[in-house]
């Protein structure tokens, strides 16, 4: 009887956790990429999106998404000094 009662939390305590991240994520603010695009790779597809960040407008990051053999998308990001003279949104 205390294993079921030690299952029963334990599913509740896992299934509030992602309830907590969803609910959370609906919260924050959502921006459009400046840029989105895919590249043609074998087996890859990565997906590339282009954003300003919102506290520092002199910078310009670079988000890359690409899956893997399993289906998980592993993300990396890298930010650079941009062009002010450019007419970014």
């Amino acid at each position: 009887m205390i294993k079921k009662i030690l299952l029963l939390i334990s599913i509740s305590l896992y299934s509030y956790a992602g309830m907590f991240s969803t609910l959370s994520g609906m919260a924050m603010k959502e921006i459009k990429p400046l840029a989105s695009y895919t590249i043609d790779t074998a087996g890859v597809n990565p997906r590339v999106y282009e954003f300003v960040p919102q506290n520092d407008k002199t910078k310009l990051c670079i988000v890359v998404f690409g899956n893997t053999d399993n289906g998980i998308s592993i993300p990396a990001m890298q930010c650079f000094k941009r062009d002010t003279q450019q007419n970014f949104k």
